[in-house]
C-alpha cells in the first residue's frame, strides 16, 4: 500500500476515513497486479473436469482483467444438458468475466437525533465484493465443431467437446492461465540447467570456426566451385528461390518470368527452353470439312460419333410423390466445371528438351502454361492439375493430358434461387451421359426447373462446387406421370465406378413421383435445409432413368477443314478440350505425299519442302459404348513456320554485390555447327560486354555446353543477358535448355 491514512491519540475518526484505508489498499494491490504481474485478461485456478456425462465442474479461481482481479470462492457446477448436439458435435465455450457486487445484507443501528441519541435501525450491505462470474456458451451442432464468438470482456478457460451420448473432452486455455511464480521458477532451472551444459561449448564457437576455416584452405579449386554454384543455381530455379538472393542463378525457360518480353528488340519464343519464334502462324477453330456428315454428333459444339440414346439406368416403382416447395427456399451457387483440355504439338521445330522434367517438380505450373488460350485466366493453377497431367515429350512429337475429364481451371459460378432435391446414383459403366427422365405427378403454374448434374463429396452428398452439366426446363415442358419428362444435355462423361448427383432446384410448386427407398440402393435422397446442407433419406428414391450414347460403329473417320499458311507450315499446334477414356482414341493425322500420316508417328523431314497445305482428319477408335470426344467450339489449330534467327533479353539481374567476373554457361540442345550459331552478350550500365573466354563442351543426345567468361572494366551492379541464334534453315533449329550465370 503506497498511501496511508493517518490518525493521531484522541482524533475522531469518520466513516470516511475507513472507507479511504480500504480504497489505498485496494489501489495498491491493483497497481501491483496490472505493472508486476498482468495488465490484460487471464485467469488463474478455475480447472475445469467433466462431472458427469452432461455435467462439470469448476474449482476456485481468479479473473484478472486490467490489473483488477475477480473471485470464484467455491467449487462450481454447470449442467451442459441444454448445449447436448442431436447428431454430430457442439463445442462448449466455458467463459469467466468479473462484476462488483454489494453483499451480505444485515441490520444495523443508525443514530437519527443527537440530542436525544435516537436510533433507527436500517438494513445495509455490509461486504463489497469483486466476484469472478463463470458460464457456458454453445457453438453451432457441426462435423468440425467450432467455438461460438466470445464478448471481449470474457476470457476463455476451457473448451468442452459434446457428443450426444456426453462429454467427449475438456481442454484448458492455456494461452490465457496465467502461471504462477512456483511453475516459472521450475522452468528457469530447467534454463539454467541447460545454460549450465551448453555455455561452455556455445563460447568456443568462434574459435572453432576459425580452425575449420583454416582447415579447408587450397581444398577446393575455383572449378571445382563453379561446378557447385551451378548446381546450386539450378537447384535455386526448381525450389523458385529468387536469383537475387545471391549472386548467381538459373533459368530453365519454362516460363516468360525471367524474359524480357516487353522489349522491342525481344524476338525468341520461350517454349521450354528459348526456341525460334513464328515468321508466320496461322490459328483456327477446328470445324468439319462438310456440316453434313452422317458419321458424327454435334451438339452445342462437341463432336462425337455417330450415336442414338439409350436407357442404361431406371428407378420405377411409384409409391406416393413428393412437393419440391415444402423444403426451404433460399439461393444456392452452382460452380460448373469445364471438360479439361488436351494439346498435340508435332513436327520440325520440337526437339526433346531435357527441362521439360522441371514441370513435375511443383515450382512450375504446366497447366496454365501448356493449357491456357489466349486471354484467359485459371482459378487453379497447381494442386490437382499438376498431379493429373501427364506429358510426352518426343522428337517431332509432344502430347499434354490432363486426366481427369472434367477440371477447375476454368469454372463458371450461376446462382440459382429456390427449393433443392436431388438423388445420387452409382455410375457402374464409363460413358456419355446424353438424357434424364423426370416423373412429375404435378406441375405447378409457374417456375423453372435447373437441372445440374454434379460429382459427391467424399461423405457422399452432392457437391454442387463440383457440376459438370446444368440445364435450364421451362415448367410448360412437364409432362406428367406416368409420362416421363425427358432432359436432352450436352453429351457428359461420366465415369465408372464413381457416384454422381441429379439435382433439382425450382420455385415452382412442382411434385416429382417417388419409389420405395428399398427399390435402388446404390443412391440415396437428398434435400437441402439450408443452401449448403444436405440431408439423407433412406426411405425413399426420386424416380428417374438416365440415358447414356450407343454408338452406330467402333471405328469413325472424320474429314475436316484443311490446314494452310502461307510460305509453307513446318509444324502443328492442337489444343482443344476433350476427353478420350481408356479404352478410346482419339488420333489427328495429315494427308502427306506419302498418304495420311498420324501426328503421333515420328517421320524425318516430314513436312521437307513446307506444304503450304494439309488436308487433316480425325480418327476415332472406341466402342458401341464408348468414345473419345472432343469440343470444336473454342478449340484451337495453329500452323507456324520458325524464323532463321532469334534473339532472347532477360529481365534485369540485380546482384547482391557489384561484379567484375561474370561467368555464364549455357546448354544448347538438338546442336549442329553445320547449321546453328549462338552468341551472347552483357548490357551493362557502362554498356554491350562480349564474352572474353569460349569453351565448348559436348554432351550426349547432341547437345553442347557453352561457357562465356565476362571479364568486366569495372564492377557492376546489375545487368541483362542478350541471347542470339542463326540457323540456315527453318527445318533444323536448335534451343537453349538453360542458362546459369555465376558473378564473382
Amino acid at each position: 500500500m503506497d498511501q496511508q491514512i493517518i490518525i493521531g491519540d484522541y482524533q475522531e475518526v469518520p466513516a470516511e476515513d475507513f472507507m479511504r484505508i480500504q480504497e489505498f489498499a485496494q489501489a495498491g494491490i491493483d497497481d501491483l497486479v496490472k505493472f508486476a504481474i498482468h495488465d490484460g485478461q487471464a485467469y488463474g485456478g478455475f480447472n475445469v473436469a467433466a462431472s458427469g456425462p452432461f455435467e462439470i465442474s469448476v474449482q476456485k479461481g481468479l479473473y484478472f482483467s486490467a490489473g483488477k482481479f475477480f473471485a470464484s470462492r467455491e467449487v462450481l457446477y454447470k449442467d451442459l444438458v441444454e448445449h447436448q448436439p442431436v447428431a454430430n458435435k457442439k463445442a462448449i465455450a466455458v467463459i469467466a468475466w468479473g462484476s462488483t457486487d454489494d453483499q451480505e445484507p444485515t441490520e444495523r443501528d443508525f443514530l437519527v437525533n443527537v440530542e436525544t441519541e435516537e436510533v433507527q435501525v436500517q438494513q445495509v450491505n455490509l461486504v463489497r465484493a469483486r466476484n469472478a462470474k463463470v458460464a457456458t456458451v454453445g457453438g453451432t451442432e457441426s462435423g468440425d465443431p467450432q467455438l461460438p464468438e466470445i464478448p471481449l470482456d470474457r476470457v476463455l478457460i476451457a473448451t468442452v467437446i459434446m457428443t450426444p451420448t456426453g462429454i467427449e473432452s475438456v481442454v484448458m486455455n492455456e494461452d490465457a492461465d496465467l502461471s504462477s511464480t512456483l511453475s516459472n521458477d521450475k522452468r528457469l532451472n530447467q534454463i539454467e540447467t541447460w545454460r549450465t551444459i551448453a555455455e561452455p561449448r556455445i563460447s568456443t564457437i568462434a574459435t572453432d570456426v576459425a580452425n575449420l576455416s583454416n582447415g579447408q584452405q587450397d581444398q577446393t579449386s575455383i572449378r571445382d566451385f563453379i561446378s557447385l554454384a551451378a548446381d546450386v543455381a539450378r537447384l535455386k530455379e526448381a525450389s523458385d528461390i529468387p536469383d537475387d538472393y545471391a549472386d548467381y542463378g538459373t533459368d530453365f525457360f519454362l516460363t516468360q518470368d525471367e524474359s524480357d518480353v516487353d522489349n522491342l528488340e525481344f524476338l525468341a519464343k520461350v517454349e521450354e527452353g528459348i526456341r525460334f519464334s513464328a515468321a508466320n502462324k496461322n490459328t483456327n477453330e477446328l470445324e468439319l470439312f462438310s456440316a453434313i456428315n452422317s458419321h458424327v454428333t454435334i451438339t452445342n459444339g462437341f463432336l462425337l460419333p455417330k450415336f442414338t440414346s439409350e436407357l442404361r439406368l431406371s428407378v420405377s416403382g411409384f409409391v406416393g410423390e413428393q412437393s419440391i416447395t415444402q423444403y426451404t427456399q433460399t439461393s444456392f451457387d452452382v460452380v460448373r466445371k469445364h471438360m479439361s483440355r488436351q494439346r498435340f504439338r508435332w513436327g520440325q521445330i520440337y526437339e526433346y528438351c531435357t527441362n521439360s522434367r522441371f514441370w513435375k517438380t511443383g515450382t512450375y505450373d504446366p497447366v496454365s502454361n501448356i493449357f491456357t488460350r489466349e486471354g484467359e485466366t485459371f482459378l487453379v493453377l497447381s494442386g490437382n492439375a499438376t498431379r493429373d497431367h501427364t506429358m510426352i515429350r518426343l522428337q517431332q512429337y509432344w502430347v499434354d493430358t490432363v486426366k481427369d475429364p472434367y477440371w477447375s481451371a476454368v469454372e463458371t459460378t450461376t446462382t440459382i434461387d429456390g427449393a433443392q432435391i436431388a438423388q445420387t446414383f452409382l455410375n457402374s459403366q464409363a460413358g456419355w451421359l446424353t438424357g434424364v427422365d423426370l416423373y412429375f405427378t404435378k406441375r405447378g403454374t409457374s417456375g423453372n426447373i435447373f437441372l445440374t448434374i454434379c460429382e459427391l463429396t467424399p461423405s457422399g452428398t452432392p457437391d454442387l462446387a463440383n457440376a459438370i452439366e446444368q440445364k435450364t426446363i421451362d415448367y410448360l415442358d412437364l409432362n406428367t406421370y406416368p409420362q416421363a419428362t425427358t432432359i436432352d444435355i450436352s453429351p457428359t462423361y461420366l465415369q465408372a465406378g464413381k457416384r454422381y448427383g441429379v439435382v433439382l432446384t425450382t420455385q415452382g410448386n412442382h411434385y416429382v413421383a417417388m419409389a420405395d427407398g428399398g427399390s435402388y440402393l446404390s443412391g440415396t435422397f437428398f434435400y437441402s435445409t439450408d443452401g449448403a446442407y444436405f440431408s439423407g433419406d433412406i426411405t425413399k428414391d426420386m424416380m428417374f432413368g438416365l440415358r447414356y450414347a450407343r454408338f452406330s460403329a467402333s471405328r469413325a473417320v472424320v474429314d475436316m477443314q484443311p490446314i494452310n499458311l502461307d510460305g509453307g507450315i513446318a509444324a502443328l499446334d492442337i489444343l482443344a478440350s476433350m476427353v478420350r477414356p481408356d479404352a478410346c482414341n482419339i488420333t489427328f493425322q495429315v494427308e502427306l505425299n506419302t498418304g495420311w500420316v498420324p501426328l503421333s508417328d515420328i517421320i524425318p523431314n516430314a513436312l521437307v519442302g513446307l506444304p503450304p497445305l494439309l488436308p487433316m482428319q480425325i480418327v476415332f477408335q472406341g466402342t458401341p459404348d464408348l468414345h473419345a470426344g472432343i469440343m470444336l467450339t473454342g478449340s484451337q489449330i495453329s500452323a507456324e513456320r520458325p524464323r532463321t534467327t532469334f534473339k532472347h533479353i532477360s529481365t534485369q539481374r540485380v546482384l547482391a554485390t557489384a561484379s567484375d567476373s561474370i561467368q555464364i554457361i549455357w546448354l544448347l540442345g538438338n546442336w549442329n555447327d553445320a547449321y546453328h550459331t549462338f552468341a551472347a552478350s552483357l548490357d551493362t550500365p557502362d554498356g554491350l560486354e562480349t564474352p572474353d573466354v569460349i569453351e565448348d563442351i559436348e554432351r550426349p543426345g547432341d547437345m553442347l555446353q557453352r561457357t562465356m567468361t565476362f571479364h568486366l572494366p569495372a564492377p557492376v551492379p546489375s545487368f541483362k543477358i542478350i541471347a542470339e541464334g542463326t540457323t540456315s534453315t527453318a527445318l533444323d533449329l536448335f534451343h537453349v535448355e538453360e542458362r546459369t550465370d555465376i558473378e564473382f
